[in-house]
């Protein structure tokens, strides 16, 4: 059984997430997506990403 490292995209473009999601998705990583900073906490908690990768200009995120 192969273990797949768990990639985790946050941005709050649509578009941008899907063409995130469609290149990492060709090199067989399990791909889930958030459309903000308040999903992405609540999807963490969930699946325990191996990887973040996250826009760092986020109209609802201050950094606090």
């Amino acid at each position: 059984m192969q273990i797949k490292t768990k990639i985790l995209l946050v941005d709050d473009s649509e578009e941008d997430r899907f063409l995130w999601e469609q290149t990492f998705l060709q090199f067989g990583f399990e791909i889930f997506t958030a459309g903000g900073g308040k999903e992405a906490i609540a999807t963490i908690e969930h699946i325990n990403p191996d990887v973040l990768l996250l826009d760092l200009n986020m109209p609802e995120m201050d950094g606090h």
